[in-house]
């Protein structure tokens, strides 16, 4: 887990110097008796944390004030990793740290003249969350820079399921890439995102101190996964999915080792373990003609259904091209490009498999990445 976006009652917090806020909410009109003010439009006010503080007091959260005619909310975003680690999110946090981290978020609040008690803390509901996984890749996988190609190359407007389920919604509409250093699948509700971390320690002090340290680290070995969610309401369907019920999500019902792994390996097989499923369904198919089939009723044809087959034949037959080349009319392209490709898969295609089945196996076991072990 990183970025969090909790909501607390404005009743319940005592903000003792407003100097530093967009807007003054006390110049509102309170009627007699009530610590909400009344408004007839949103009132909207965010603190503006000074360089001076951040110097002085290191990782801050952001502080926002929304009212809404008849109830007000103080809304606090900060990552939990830099709440925890020195305003680093080289490492993951657990179930475990929880009164911790709480401790110094009430402490950090203090410092800024906020007074929000622990109980309130623990159960200020949650409005967004952003869910991550911090891999080390080891020397028999794929280099993070090649996974990233892989992922970017994907595509997301096909359903590329073999069995006859649906995954994901297609509410993902977009994929970036960023200099070969991050993909992302997005929309405005939620996002999945890959990116080297390798690259990023250069910004994190914290991250660089550590990384001075350890030799196991390149420039082509961490990646990060990200699944950001944006609304409370796909929050909400997301944590229904992975067999998580409730209406009002709170920062102690989240912060749980179960909720963290369920969440993340739910993304990484909604989005990326469809798209890889063509290369699992060798062994799924008894015979070439269920197989063949089975591509026409997903309307996968040309090159990419020759290269399936190709696959097949070449996995359970010795003389599989052979026998591929009586499948197909004759054309005298055909054989030499699947020749090449299977050459490539030969090379590289079972080890993407073999690689994102370690991510996959990474994100079940759910072992934090903590200080002293890398």
């Amino acid at each position: 887990m990183d970025t969090i976006v909790t909501a607390i009652n404005f009743a319940n917090v005592k903000i003792n110097d407003y100097s530093k806020f967009t807007a003054n909410p006390m110049n509102l009109h309170y009627p007699v008796g009530s610590d909400v003010p009344t408004v007839s439009k949103i009132f909207r006010s965010k603190r503006n944390n000074s360089p001076g503080e951040f110097s002085e007091f290191g990782y801050l959260p952001q502080v926002s004030i929304i009212i809404y005619p008849g109830q007000g909310f103080v809304y606090l975003t900060f990552s939990v990793s830099k709440m925890l680690f020195n305003g680093s999110n080289l490492y993951e946090v657990k179930e475990s740290d929880f009164d911790d981290l709480v401790a110094i978020l009430r402490y950090k609040l203090e410092c800024i003249d906020i007074d929000i008690s622990t109980e309130h803390l623990k159960t200020a509901i949650v409005w967004a969350c952003h869910f991550s996984k911090n891999i080390v890749l080891d020397k028999n996988h794929l280099g993070c820079n090649t996974i990233l190609s892989i992922l970017n190359k994907m595509n997301n407007s096909r359903k590329l399921t073999i069995q006859n389920t649906t995954y994901w919604k297609q509410d993902i509409s977009k994929i970036n890439f960023n200099e070969g250093r991050m993909v992302s699948l997005w929309s405005t509700k939620h996002e999945f995102v890959a990116y080297n971390k390798y690259c990023e320690l250069d910004k994190d002090e914290y991250g660089k101190k550590e990384l001075l340290q350890t030799k196991c680290l390149t420039d082509n070995n961490f990646i990060r996964l990200e699944y950001r969610i944006f609304k409370t309401p796909k929050l909400r369907q997301i944590l229904n999915n992975c067999g998580i019920q409730s209406n009002n999500i709170t920062f102690q019902d989240i912060f749980k080792d179960d909720v963290m792994k369920s969440v993340i390996t739910y993304a990484w097989k909604s989005f990326i373990k469809p798209k890889l499923d063509i290369l699992n369904i060798l062994e799924e198919y008894p015979t070439p003609m269920i197989l063949f089939d089975k591509l026409d009723k997903m309307n996968i044809t040309g090159t990419s259904k020759l290269n399936i087959m190709a696959a097949y034949y070449v996995y359970h037959e010795e003389n599989g091209l052979q026998t591929l080349s009586h499948l197909f009319p004759p054309r005298t392209n055909v054989l030499p490009r699947i020749r090449y490709n299977i050459r490539k898969m030969d090379e590289t295609g079972w080890n993407v498999c073999s690689t994102f089945e370690y991510i996959e196996q990474i994100l079940e076991n759910n072992i934090p990445l903590r200080p002293g072990t890398l």
